[in-house]
């Protein structure tokens, strides 16, 4: 994959900088040609193109996060093919994600909360709208940081391995994720507060079904 550097154009979108990279791809801050909003352009890598496997789930990922409009939930813009390469077009969220944050210092435990909370109205959609996202874990949750115009807002992310249930709502006997996080959260515990935290963001991703 040739490097994509400040300036350059790519599927019409004018590349700013690198967000985040890995074995797959990488995101890249790009803005969009024809109106003043920026776009986070994920960028399948060329070497896996012609694999029928990473390509069919990176379009999958799209198809699957285009079906949901929630505010809680990265939104996909478009999609498509230059070249030998595929990508993705997605809502851009300045900030950082919950893996990164709580790296760098403990959340207080009622942020934490509030981070799980959030998430679980993304889950509860989700699967109401029969997506099951199945790779629910901090570096997916989006925290958006706070300034003018920007409310802190807290958004699931990467769809890449998530799968459609024949199911299209709450099972009868499972309490939506946004009630159990409210009920049965454990900052009630009496841990120490940086366990209490860590393993409230954590609890939130604790099934690889969600």
């Amino acid at each position: 994959m040739a490097e994509l550097t400040p300036g350059t154009v790519f599927a019409g979108f004018t590349i700013e900088r690198l967000l985040g990279a890995g074995g797959m791809g990488s995101v890249h801050l790009a803005a969009h040609p024809r109106i003043p909003r920026k776009i986070a352009l994920k960028l399948l890598h060329t070497s896996l193109t012609h694999d029928q496997h990473a390509s069919v789930l990176f379009e999958r990922e799209s198809d699957h996060a285009a079906r949901l409009d929630h505010p809680n939930i990265v939104s996909i813009l478009d999609r498509g093919r230059e070249g030998d390469q595929l990508w993705i077009a997605m809502q851009y969220v300045a900030g950082t994600n919950a893996s990164e944050a709580v790296a760098r210092a403990a959340f207080e435990p009622s942020r934490a909360v509030h981070i799980v909370g959030e998430i679980a109205k993304a889950l509860d959609y989700a699967h109401a709208n029969g997506v099951l996202h199945r790779d629910v874990k901090p570096a997916n949750m989006l925290l958006e940081e706070t300034g003018p115009g920007r409310s802190g807002r807290v958004l699931l992310a990467d769809f890449g391995i998530a799968k459609l249930s024949p199911r299209r709502h709450t099972a009868p006997n499972r309490e939506p994720w946004s009630r159990v996080c409210s009920t049965r959260h454990p900052s009630n515990s009496r841990e120490p507060r940086s366990m209490v935290v860590r393993t409230s963001i954590r609890w939130g991703a604790a099934s690889s079904t969600c």
